[in-house]
C-alpha cells in the first residue's frame, strides 16, 4: 500500500492528479488523534502509539542518506521547537513550490513506511491542519528530536 499526503486546494489537487477529478467529494484534513487505548505515555508527554519510537526514528534517519532538503526541514523544525512551522514557511525556506514540497514530504512517508519496525498509524512528524493559514503546521515529536541528537544530525 502507498500513502501520499497531498496539500492544496481542490483545484490544485485536481491539476496535480487529474485521475482524482472524478472522486465525488473532498476530504477535509482533521487533526490526528491517538488510537483508542494509546493513552499511556512513552518518553515525555506524547501518547504512546501516535508517533514513532526513538529506535524507529533512528532507523528512518539511517536507512538511506538524507537529501540536503530533508536535512534542512529537520533542522528548521528542530530549531523552531517548541513552536510549530507552517508548511508554506518550509516551502519558502526551501525555495520549493507546493507540488515539490508535497513530493518531499511524500519521500519522508516512503522512508518511514519502508523502514523495518515501523508500526502502522504512527507518525514521524507532528502535523496539524492550520485553518487560519490554510496549511499544515509541523513540529517534531520528542522521539524524533532525540533520534536526531543521537545520530548527530543537529
Amino acid at each position: 500500500m502507498k500513502l501520499t499526503i497531498v496539500e492544496g486546494t481542490p483545484d490544485e489537487i485536481r491539476q496535480a492528479f487529474p485521475g482524482l477529478a472524478d472522486i465525488g467529494g473532498v476530504i477535509i484534513p482533521q487533526k490526528q488523534t491517538a488510537d483508542a487505548g494509546a493513552h499511556e505515555e512513552q518518553s515525555g508527554s506524547e501518547p504512546l502509539g501516535k508517533f514513532v519510537s526513538r529506535a524507529v526514528a533512528r532507523d528512518v534517519l539511517r536507512r538511506r542518506a538524507l537529501s540536503a532538503e530533508q536535512r534542512k526541514i529537520l533542522s528548521i523544525l528542530y530549531k523552531a521547537h517548541p513552536k510549530r512551522v507552517l508548511g508554506t514557511t518550509l516551502q519558502e525556506r526551501l525555495g520549493y513550490r507546493r507540488p515539490q514540497f508535497t513530493g518531499l514530504m511524500g519521500a519522508f512517508g516512503n522512508r518511514l513506511t519502508h523502514t523495518e519496525g515501523y508500526v502502522p498509524n504512527t507518525a514521524f512528524f507532528d502535523q496539524e491542519w492550520d485553518y487560519e493559514h490554510n496549511s499544515f503546521s509541523y513540529t517534531l515529536p520528542k522521539s524524533v528530536r532525540e533520534a536526531l541528537e543521537t545520530e548527530g544530525l543537529v
